[in-house]
């Protein structure tokens, strides 16, 4: 399936996006892997409608100003490095040496060089590429980055368009190699990956999506043994086990599907309050649940499963994401109405199939329940 139109992929400016993966594995079996543009909402208490846009209008009024004085902060800052450089340069230029001026002193030659400098930056329309994201406070020297300041960078750029993760990628694989030891970087090198890949899969290139995901899962599992208490990197290394059940013979994936819980559950106990995680181990289960009695009870033995493996358990870890961070995913509010089908119980479906279609996203997996939900809400009503 191709991506979202360029009009579906424009974000109001009073929300917040982000992206996360939300995959799910059985014995073998993934239902759906992909990167999720999410999106928080601000909730207001209901006053008058007047005194509501007041507030509005004052708190954007600050916001801005604020802005504004760290943008100029900013770009004094960034003139002061390059008067520096420029002062360093006149300092140690060789040819200058080499090729004095044909009159007046050295000094009065260097003062001339000085006057034909380029302007600073506050002259400029567009700014330097470190202050085009207002949040990212990257650090470069030509080429290079800050461990830091590539991490923050490629957090912005998870929160964009399409065209702003394939950027994440590029970005990753010129910088991420420079610090092979970081943990941090190397789960966001992964998360790259796995982003890029889902978009080569609506694409229909599986291909690249296989060698994107296996690269992945090699840069996850070392950012796990790197930092055993990084939650993150338990999440992306069960991502990418996940996905990759999918693609081989049976036998393979029921030790892949063991060591996929293994980390996830490592991931919830490290970062219970994260409503993504929640949503994965509620995937878990619920595809556990959906299969026959037999093969069901095998998984339980193998796993060492200890609560139920039912509907009403995989309805049970929705509602907790739900309940943790609301409105973060339409996966969420969907894989919670495909509960209460299963388990009968139709009166709630039509809602949470609605909520489906409200919520804003535009992932590969969101935009595909999306439409799948606009199909099954006419025999809900």
């Amino acid at each position: 399936m191709s991506g979202p139109s360029t009009a579906s992929m424009q974000l109001e400016t009073h929300y917040f996006n982000f992206r996360q993966i939300i995959p799910a594995i059985g014995v073998g079996v993934v239902i759906g892997a992909g990167g999720m543009l999410l999106l928080g909402r601000v909730s207001m208490q209901k006053k008058s409608e007047t005194d509501t846009l007041l507030r509005q209008a004052i708190s954007k009024i600050s916001q801005l100003h604020t802005e504004w004085s760290k943008f100029r902060e900013d770009l004094a800052e960034e003139s002061r490095r390059e008067r520096e450089k420029r002062e360093e340069r006149s300092r140690s230029s060789s040819w200058r040496r080499s090729y004095p001026a044909t009159s007046g002193s050295e000094d009065e030659f260097e003062e001339a060089q000085e006057d034909v400098s380029p302007p600073e930056y506050i002259t400029y329309t567009t700014p330097p590429d470190s202050l085009l994201y207002k949040d990212a406070r990257v650090e470069q020297d030509g080429d290079s980055y800050t461990a830091p300041g590539l991490i923050e960078e490629a957090d912005q750029l998870f929160l964009g368009s399409y065209d702003d993760i394939q950027k994440s990628l590029k970005l990753m694989e010129v910088h991420a190699p420079k610090f092979p030891d970081n943990a941090e970087v190397l789960w966001r090198y992964a998360k790259a990956k796995v982003l890029v890949g889902e978009i080569a899969k609506s694409q229909g290139d599986e291909e690249r999506q296989k060698e994107l995901v296996y690269s992945a899962r090699d840069d996850a599992k070392k950012s796990v043994e790197l930092d055993d208490l990084n939650a993150e990197a338990h999440k992306y290394y069960s991502i990418t086990l996940g996905i990759i059940s999918d693609w081989v013979p049976l036998s393979e994936a029921m030790g892949i599907g063991k060591l996929f819980k293994v980390h996830l559950e490592r991931a919830l106990e490290l970062n219970p309050s994260n409503a993504y995680i929640s949503h994965l181990y509620g995937r878990f289960i619920y595809t556990l649940a959906n299969m026959g009695w037999v093969q069901r009870k095998a998984v339980v033995t193998m796993y060492g499963l200890t609560e139920p493996v039912s509907m009403d358990t995989a309805l049970k870890w929705f509602q907790k994401a739900e309940s943790l961070e609301a409105g973060f995913s339409n996966c969420n509010p969907f894989y919670m109405a495909q509960c209460y089908i299963n388990k009968g119980i139709t009166d709630p479906v039509a809602e949470l199939l609605e909520k489906t279609i409200s919520t804003q996203g535009n992932s590969v997996e969101e935009v595909e329940l999306r439409d799948k939900a606009r199909e099954m809400l006419e025999d809900y009503r």
